[in-house]
């Protein structure tokens, strides 16, 4: 079963990766690259337009993937709490224990494959 130690080393992970990608800067420049997507010449040119917002896009897939791997470990963290509430009120171990490892391993999965996609300066 999962514990609370592993879940907070995981938040650990999650902290790493999201430094290396620098993803608060990564978080300004989607904020930054939407508003001006909201100019009202922003349009002029069609080409540079879709090129601008397809890598807008490629930023914004660090932000959201990083964000689900906090969701996910936010949800793991609440999994693992209710699976000791039971045991430390019953003794038995709860019915949803052997989904607490495969909701681990998804977080891992997903992790790895936010890490493969191609870095962003």
């Amino acid at each position: 079963m999962v514990t609370i130690e592993q879940v907070s080393e995981l938040r650990g992970r999650i902290r790493v990766l999201a430094d290396c990608v620098s993803l608060e800067d990564k978080r300004a420049e989607v904020e930054a690259r939407q508003l001006k997507a909201q100019d009202a010449g922003f349009w002029d040119d069609p080409k540079s337009a879709e090129a601008y917002l397809k890598h807008t896009s490629a930023v914004k897939y660090w932000v959201d993937g990083i964000d689900a791997l906090n969701a996910s470990a936010d949800d793991l963290e609440v999994l693992v709490e209710l699976a000791e509430d039971e045991v430390n009120s019953t003794g038995n171990m709860p019915h949803c224990a052997p989904g607490l490892n495969s909701s681990n391993s998804g977080i891992c999965s997903e992790r790895r494959e936010t890490i493969s996609e191609p870095y962003l300066p």
